[in-house]
């Protein structure tokens, strides 16, 4: 039986991505619509998938549901609010995208995913219904297609929630927010837009604004709408929408500390930002317990300035909601999963802002931990991220978190078919451009640390007499750096943007290149190669090796032992490629976890160095992309288990 019950969710996985509208299909055919001015269709196209699927507009308008956007965060806001909402005795409903590992995490009954056999009897119900009134050929925009892979899922959790009986449903946007297939909502408990940045622009355009236009999309008339702080310029085209929905608008400031510390309770999502998030969540349910005493807030009257809008702050906590926000779980957002001798890091972190994040977040809690630990630690980084990203700006945060090695490998759980679920199947990318994606990550990596060695590097030059005069006499393309006229601004010039403070201000307090220890120094290479800053200029091993560097015999010894430092730097943190995620896994943590198998036949490729090895504990950071870290989190933990949910 339990065979038939996996046979069958399979089969359901298989149908979802392969016989509904492929992703290419969709943005083909909404494009074509933006083309043609015709994406105000795009809505009405989703009601009438929502019609044929056998549920009226009456129907689906019994269904209480509350609508989050946003950039950053909405995700954790969705779980948040749904986990406040169920400790207080409501049975929840929970949309959110994209799955981690099986699909059906998208739709959750009381925080949970329902289970496989009850998936496909809902699953099966919905396809064949709208299989039954398809009518092929016919334009996306009148609905009488099958729908692409997201609404068909918006479907299926309307008739989900609806069956199962739900008393508050939180909706979470799949892309922006006024043509979002979500969007269908008519009538919102309330709405809510976390922090807003560039992202998606292909899609929602390239300024703050047109993100706030396509966000606030959401808003509907006269229902209550709520924000995270924005900038001016977000904010005026929010309130904008909210003037013309006649919706009350709040912008909400975020939970403090001071109230943490009063109830005694941290966020259970790590992460400075998840205080707005919770703000959020905590508001919303106020907004719900509202609505359903039929309080009415305030509309926004037309004479509103953007500094005007009403700010809310959570001064008060009960039990209920700070055990929702202290217990909340939300998988693959600053996640930890500690296992012997090995702690694995998981951040779905996608976007520059959310990278920095995951950066500020990491490096906290891992050093923390290696500051609790007895004998030596090494740090592993294993990254993808999509083929539309920009690399160098996603990696460029981890620069300062001190890793001995980089992973890099595509978003394939493995090589061996029978270990990769179907759930995962519809994200795999052409090999090929999984090839180029992958090497244009590790290049992207190897580029940054050769720039931050060599920035490392030079410092050392520096401190150890290298002359300011001469480095700045060099071939330097960036003319910024000639035109520099003062003792002090000199120094500055060389100093990089990324260099510690502690490091900047012992540059700061070099002398000139007649008083620098050393004497005269050498000529510098003519054919320095600029790397952004001063610092950054390659300094070849070569040069560090020329005998004008060691200009006193009594400075002999320590001039070849900076040589030594420098020339070992150079190759010192190894960056690799492996085909596969398991394959990385089991390099990063050197065998050493037993839920990392690597089948037969499946060799890892690459011996562990000798700067790696002997290692107390291993810490490894999985990151840049979330249906990435989810391929991770397939590996190391179970769907069923509780590290996973």
């Amino acid at each position: 039986m339990e065979l038939d019950i996996e046979a069958n969710y399979n089969k359901a996985v298989e149908t979802l991505n392969t016989k509904l509208m492929s992703l290419r299909g969709w943005h083909e055919q909404t494009n074509r619509l933006k083309y043609e001015g015709k994406t105000h269709l795009i809505i009405p196209m989703v009601n009438r998938f929502i019609h044929r699927s056998g549920l009226t507009d009456e129907e689906v308008d019994k269904l209480c549901m509350i609508h989050i956007t946003g950039t950053k965060g909405k995700g954790s806001t969705s779980a948040f609010t749904e986990n406040i909402l169920r400790n207080h005795g409501y049975r929840t409903g929970l949309f959110t995208s994209p799955h981690l590992v099986e699909v059906r995490e998208r739709i959750r009954i009381n925080g949970r995913p329902l289970c496989k056999a009850k998936y496909c009897y809902y699953f099966w119900k919905v396809y064949n219904k709208l299989k039954e009134t398809e009518e092929v050929g016919s334009p996306i925009e009148e609905g009488r297609s099958m729908p692409a892979y997201f609404a068909f899922n918006v479907v299926l959790s309307l008739h989900i929630f609806l069956n199962e009986g739900v008393d508050i449903a939180i909706m979470e946007v799949g892309v922006g927010g006024l043509t979002d297939s979500t969007n269908f909502i008519r009538h919102p408990v309330a709405c809510a837009i976390t922090s807003l940045g560039l992202e998606h622009t292909d899609d929602l355009g390239d300024t703050i604004e047109s993100i706030a236009f396509h966000k606030s999309g959401i808003f509907k008339k006269h229902c209550p709408a709520l924000t995270a702080p924005q900038s001016d310029s977000a904010m005026q085209v929010i309130l904008n929408r909210a003037k013309e929905m006649e919706c009350p608008l709040y912008v909400m400031n975020p939970l403090s500390e001071e109230v943490m510390k009063e109830y005694n309770f941290t966020l259970s999502i790590a992460g400075d930002k998840q205080r707005h998030n919770a703000a959020l969540a905590i508001q919303l349910f106020h907004l719900w317990e509202d609505y359903q005493h039929k309080k009415v807030h305030p509309r926004v009257s037309n004479d509103l300035n953007v500094g005007e809008i009403p700010r809310l702050t959570c001064t008060k906590l009960d039990s209920a909601t700070v055990v929702g926000l202290s217990t909340c779980k939300w998988p693959g957002r600053a996640q930890v999963i500690a296992k012997d001798s090995i702690t694995y890091y998981i951040d779905g972190a996608h976007t520059k802002e959310s990278m920095e994040l995951c950066t500020s977040w990491f490096s906290e809690v891992a050093d923390k931990e290696k500051a609790s630990i007895d004998g030596k630690v090494v740090r592993v980084l294993i990254f993808f991220t999509a083929p539309e990203r920009d690399p160098e700006a996603l990696v460029y945060p981890l620069r300062d978190c001190e890793f001995d090695a980089a992973v890099f490998c595509p978003f394939v759980v493995s090589t061996i078919e029978s270990q990769c679920r179907p759930d995962l199947q519809l994200k795999k990318l052409d090999p090929k451009v999984q090839s180029e994606t992958v090497e244009r990550n590790k290049l992207a990596w190897d580029k940054l640390m050769a720039n931050t060695q060599r920035e490392k590097n030079n410092l050392k030059l520096l401190k150890a007499g290298w002359p300011v005069e001469d480095l700045l006499k060099s071939n330097v393309q960036d003319k910024r750096l000639n035109s520099s006229d003062g003792d002090s601004s000199e120094k500055s010039s060389v100093i990089s943007a990324s260099t510690t403070e502690s490091d900047r201000s012992d540059l700061m307090s070099i002398g000139s290149s007649e008083d620098a220890e050393g004497g005269e120094g050498i000529a510098p290479n003519r054919d320095l190669l600029p790397m952004g800053d001063m610092l950054s200029y390659v300094i070849e091993p070569s040069l560090i090796l020329n005998a004008n560097l060691l200009c006193h015999s009594d400075k002999q010894d320590k001039n070849e032992k900076l040589n030594s430092e420098l020339t070992s730097s150079l190759n010192s943190n190894p960056s690799l490629i492996f085909p596969c995620i398991i394959e990385a896994l089991r390099w990063a943590g050197q065998g050493r976890d037993s839920t990392v198998q690597v089948l037969d036949g499946c060799a890892v490729p690459h011996p562990v160095p000798a700067s790696l090895q002997g290692a107390t504990h291993i810490q490894i950071l999985a990151t840049g992309s979330l249906n990435f870290v989810g391929g991770v989190l397939d590996v190391l933990t179970s769907i069923d288990g509780d590290v996973y949910l």
